[in-house]
């Protein structure tokens, strides 16, 4: 494949040509389009039968077939929102209204960036674009996501569910598949034979285990679908056991308050001064906890889940011994600073956990100040929107269009590292740090930023335009989707959390819990 960068440039640049010497468009001959190919596509790779080769190569086709259509830039196009201007025509290329013409040596003078979905032209003098047609796939995919990047046909990127890209998830117990764009691990058969994780034999849920019966273990017993040697049932401590029939390396683990040398020894992986003990983490209520392996001595509980206290809750809330998602302010609840379409395919949620709808008017702002910015802008400014008890306020960028639709628009765009903050009357009331690297990290501790605590990762989001970077993946505040975003410890990196794909919500959403 070309480089980054390649193809569009290369077939831009051979292309434009004919404008600068006068040609006229719709007249491109034979020998100009060889051209641009030969520029595109110097030569395949010798022995390249990929998919994503067979992929890229399709697009050239649409660009040349589309070269004698183009026209001039309308304003919408100038803006990078890939809409048609009035007297525009289909998906392969827009033309100016009145008085949007822009004059050009050669299309490299022409505002914008040239994609794979949008390319810029300069005929007899005057901006134009190309715009790819909906559906032709892009050169750089991600492997194994069921999911086939294109163009939609306005000058942005989006995807398109696929069956024939599916993820391995190295479970020798599974059959790997799409379903809709989304990735499936169907169980095999229980029975089936497997050589993975010291077993032999597939079990219900796609686990490789070492036996379903006595006839898998010979002269051995299955218990738990693990072969045990007939000492383990004796009901006599014998062997390497480090109690009654259980311990050592052969038996089972012993249980909480049972004898024991090392972790292993036991169930809750936990031996201390000789006895297993109960942990966080062992699948139990137990030790105090107000739910399972959360509250009392182990971290907050869900909203939801049991608690004693506030102290026993992530969301600081404990009203009628269950854990509530209830603050007394507003706060940014999902941020997503790029998506698939680009940089500008971002949103702000914002959500209202208190028992009464918040007016934002124009003394609330959402401003942001990236790593390298000297001071904070503002992003947003309320315009008297009500936003109701329990429910989320949607601000989109300016080439987010997915589902929901945005409720409010971002002013300006945010980078995919910095500070974001929600402000009343120039009073922060709630902020969030993100960033994807050491350094990024370490710049937003310094003087001037107005973080909580350590940055929470925006990975993988990192300032770049590659499929990775440009993805559908977001942070949110826990706990997060129907339970409400409540959480608020005042540290980003223990507040937030990764998503993906994103889940945004807005006014048109259902309150949440």
């Amino acid at each position: 494949m070309p480089a980054a960068g390649g193809w569009p440039g290369r077939a831009a640049e051979v292309l434009g040509s004919a404008a600068i010497a006068g040609s006229n468009m719709a007249s491109l001959d034979r020998k100009l389009l060889r051209r641009a190919a030969r520029a595109a596509y110097p030569e395949r790779p010798h022995g390249d039968s990929s998919a994503t080769w067979r992929r890229t190569g399709l697009l050239l086709l649409p660009w040349l077939a589309l070269a004698a259509s183009c026209s001039v830039y309308d304003e919408s196009l100038l803006e990078g929102d890939g809409a048609g201007g009035a007297g525009g025509s289909g998906a392969g290329s827009t033309s100016g209204g009145g008085g949007g013409e822009l004059p050009c040596g050669r299309a490299s003078d022409c505002p914008g960036e040239d994609t794979e979905c949008r390319l810029r032209t300069c005929e007899s003098g005057i901006c134009g674009v190309i715009l790819a047609p909906q559906g032709a796939p892009l050169g750089a995919q991600t492997p194994a996501d069921c999911q086939l990047r294109v163009c939609d046909g306005t000058g942005a990127e989006t995807a398109m569910p696929v069956d024939d890209d599916p993820a391995d998830d190295g479970r020798d117990c599974t059959t790997d598949s799409c379903l809709d764009g989304l990735a499936m691990h169907t169980p095999v058969r229980p029975g089936a034979p497997c050589n993975q994780d010291g077993g032999q034999v597939c079990a219900d849920g796609g686990l490789c285990v070492e036996c379903l019966g006595d006839g898998d273990c010979g002269p051995d017993t299955c218990v738990e679908n693990q072969c045990i040697p007939a000492s383990c049932m004796d009901g006599s401590k014998n062997g390497l056991e480090t109690d009654t029939d259980c311990g050592g390396t052969t038996c089972l683990p012993c249980i909480i308050g049972d004898a024991c040398l090392i972790d292993t020894d036991c169930e809750t992986m936990a031996c201390d001064g000789g006895t297993c003990v109960a942990t966080c983490s062992d699948g139990a209520q137990n030790q105090g906890e107000t739910d399972l392996d959360c509250g009392g001595p182990c971290p907050g509980c869900q909203v939801g889940q049991g608690c004693a206290a506030p102290d026993d809750c992530l969301s600081g809330t404990c009203q009628g011994n269950k854990c509530q998602c209830v603050l007394g302010y507003m706060v940014i609840s999902e941020v997503r600073s790029r998506g698939a379409a680009g940089a500008n395919d971002e949103f702000v949620e914002l959500y209202n956990p208190t028992a009464a709808a918040i007016a934002l008017d124009a003394t609330w702002k959402l401003e942001s100040r990236s790593t390298e910015a000297g001071g904070y802008t503002d992003r947003w400014v309320g315009t008297g929107v009500s936003v109701p008890a329990k429910s989320h306020l949607l601000i989109g960028g300016s080439t987010y269009t997915q589902a929901p639709a945005k409720d409010t628009s971002l002013s300006s765009g945010i980078t995919d590292a910095g500070s974001l903050k929600l402000t009343h009357g120039g009073v922060i009331v709630d902020a969030v740090c993100f960033s994807y690297s050491p350094g990024t990290s370490t710049s937003l501790q310094a003087v001037g930023y107005d973080c909580e605590g350590v940055s929470a990762s925006n990975l993988p989001h990192n300032n770049g335009n590659s499929a990775g970077s440009s993805s559908d993946a977001s942070i949110e505040r826990k706990p997060g989707g129907a339970l409400g975003s409540c959480a608020d410890t005042q540290v980003s990196s223990v507040d937030w959390q990764s998503l993906a794909p994103a889940q945004p919500q807005s006014l048109a959403s259902p309150p949440v819990p």
